[in-house]
């Protein structure tokens, strides 16, 4: 049996259009709000580096407590 099995080189460009797509929504929620739309993306992106933050604390308590 003889499978084709080539990848898509594709997969870098479809990541970047999903990155902008998703900037261009944390924006659109401030600027309704009369904030800014650039103002949305630096709320958002603080927000997920406090996210990212108390994800890696909530794992290094983890692996600090938790019983082998």
């Amino acid at each position: 049996m003889s499978e084709n099995k080539e990848k898509s080189n594709n997969t870098g460009c479809g990541y970047l259009v999903l990155i902008i797509i998703a900037f261009t929504f944390w924006g659109l929620s401030s600027m309704v709000n009369g904030k800014g739309f650039f103002h949305g993306i630096t709320e958002q992106i603080y927000a997920a580096f406090l996210l990212v933050v108390m994800v890696l604390f909530i794992y290094v308590f983890y692996k600090l407590f938790s019983k082998k």
